[in-house]
């Protein structure tokens, strides 16, 4: 090697940032070691054309071709359950949004956020992701550990915490202690199972089609978890829901009590609640017992959906605790992460064979 391709290479790395990714289902979010998070856009692309020749589109601008035409118009969603489903439509991806934070001829090390409950292909995925972005090094980490940093856990400490992370593909609950994972459970459903449950019950119901964001904002503003079913809940709250009336096809405003949406989400809460109580099924009676003084810590979009921290205190005994900004717990947590990368190292694992 010419001394001159020495200086590129020691340049290159001292000039090339550490990444911190938090690729999710629905949303990306990337922070950079020094600049904290610099994005936080829809995880979806647009190709060019149908043999997946290039990309229009990424992020917010993508989101709002795949709202338009129900998935269809070459808009693609490259992540599913928090892992990678389609590995060109996430290269793509990450390559537009990262345009102009990251210069090309830089090598960067990235440090992927990664489900507990990935398998080892898919872990694999993210290393293979790194390589093609032209990343001189890929880390991963279990999703619990950068949600609890990012909202201040202790657990470095000997100290017994509780996780529940509720995104749009998944939900993850873990147990942690002295920085490491030392039980989880989790399920291939998250915010988007209650999104669909809700457009599927509007169709059946009341012959109404609606697109995945207005479920969302119905999801966000009318929907509640029924804490008590001895208790009588708000069923008379009326929402407005816009849609298409199946029978006309002309654009309508029907009005939805509280209750209906309820009983329709029901049964995925009642899922979220079943993933925690096995998670706290028989622990160690010190890290219980932790646990049960400090709360269960909620983090994820799925987290701010009403009454469900309230359900979870009901039925499993132990306080819910909803964070200040659930969005953003496991990218502020990676963040941390990316910034002091030699003291996090022994939680990052990598999967190089």
């Amino acid at each position: 090697m010419t001394l001159r391709r020495l200086k590129l290479n020691l340049l290159r790395s001292v000039l090339s940032p550490t990444i911190g990714v938090d690729l999710g289902t629905s949303w990306t979010r990337i922070c950079i070691a020094g600049r904290g998070v610099i994005l936080s856009e829809p995880s979806v692309v647009v190709r060019r054309s149908r043999d997946h020749d290039g990309i229009v589109l990424a992020g917010e601008r993508a989101r709002e071709v795949l709202a338009r035409t129900n998935g269809g118009g070459g808009a693609v969603r490259p992540v599913c359950h928090g892992v990678v489903a389609d590995f060109s439509a996430a290269k793509d991806m990450l390559r537009c949004l990262l345009q102009g934070h990251v210069e090309r001829w830089h090598a960067p090390s990235f440090v992927f956020s990664v489900p507990c409950g990935a398998t080892d292909a898919e872990r694999r995925a993210f290393h293979e992701l790194a390589e093609a972005l032209g990343g001189s090094e890929a880390l991963l980490v279990d999703t619990p550990i950068a949600a609890a940093l990012g909202v201040g856990l202790p657990i470095e400490q000997a100290i017994g915490s509780m996780i529940v992370d509720c995104g749009a593909g998944k939900a993850e609950a873990a147990v942690l202690n002295l920085g490491r994972v030392m039980r989880f459970q989790h399920i291939r459903s998250g915010g988007d199972a209650f999104d669909r449950a809700i457009a599927n019950m509007l169709r059946e119901t009341h012959g109404l089609l609606i697109g995945t964001r207005m479920a969302e904002a119905v999801k966000m503003r009318a929907a509640y978890v029924e804490c008590d079913p001895d208790k009588q809940g708000p069923s008379d709250f009326l929402t407005g829901v816009r849609g298409l009336d199946l029978s006309t096809g002309l654009l309508v405003e029907v009005e939805v009590a509280g209750s209906e949406i309820a009983a329709t989400i029901t049964p995925k809460v009642d899922t979220i609640v079943t993933l925690i109580a096995k998670t706290l099924a028989h622990l160690p009676a010190e890290v219980f017992s932790d646990i049960s003084t400090h709360g269960i810590i909620f983090t994820g979009g799925g987290s701010a959906l009403s009454g469900l921290q309230q359900r979870i205190s009901h039925d499993v005994g132990i306080a819910a605790i909803s964070v200040e900004d659930p969005d953003h717990g496991v990218v502020s947590g990676l963040s941390m992460i990316v910034s002091k990368i030699n003291q996090f190292r022994p939680m990052l694992y990598s999967m190089y064979r």
